[in-house]
């Protein structure tokens, strides 16, 4: 009769100093018809006098565009039409930002943003600058928050172990969304 041996090996997983982190927000906003028609025209009346290809249709969705002018500086734009019940629309500008990139153009790391205080003031000043002579709206607090992305870094001394907690958390994640 054969004898099964466990070995227990002690694995340490640590969540890294600077803790829990912004990676991306998203932010929206809703304009009227008449306002979201006169943004997206400004746009392609921009890309035809500079050639520059910074705004078309998206290809998912017939009554949106995908504006490609800020993504240098860590945003990208959509702006959206949803229809409704008995033609009855709705007009968005929604926002990703990165707001590390934002903030910090020429940084090496384009991760995560501690959120403190001086951070999130810094993000309104910059993204004030940033659509000062532009279509879009350019104060931060009119914009509704509507995705905020965290994240944290974490050290594990064993690569299996930590494939092994990834593959976890991509279970419960996808276990969520389907619940």
């Amino acid at each position: 009769m054969s004898k099964k041996v466990k070995r227990h090996k002690n694995i340490e997983i640590h969540l890294e100093p600077d803790g829990f982190s912004v990676h991306t927000i998203e932010l929206s906003i809703q304009l009227s018809q008449s306002e979201w028609h006169r943004c997206k025209q400004s746009l392609y009346d921009e890309q035809i006098r500079t050639g520059d290809h910074i705004v078309y249709p998206d290809r998912q969705c017939m009554e949106c565009h995908i504006c490609t002018k800020y993504a240098d500086a860590g945003i990208r734009i959509r702006l959206e039409k949803v229809t409704g019940n008995k033609d009855h629309s709705k007009y968005f500008v929604r926002m990703v930002v990165n707001p590390r990139k934002l903030i910090y153009p020429q940084s090496d790391y384009l991760g995560i943003l501690p959120p403190e205080e001086d951070n999130i003031e810094l993000l309104e000043k910059t993204f004030r600058h940033q659509f000062h002579k532009s279509p879009f709206e350019k104060e931060l607090r009119k914009y509704y928050l509507t995705r905020v992305d965290l994240c944290t870094n974490i050290r594990c001394d064993n690569k299996q172990v930590f494939r092994e907690l990834v593959r976890l958390l991509r279970k419960t994640a996808k276990e969520q969304e389907e619940g």
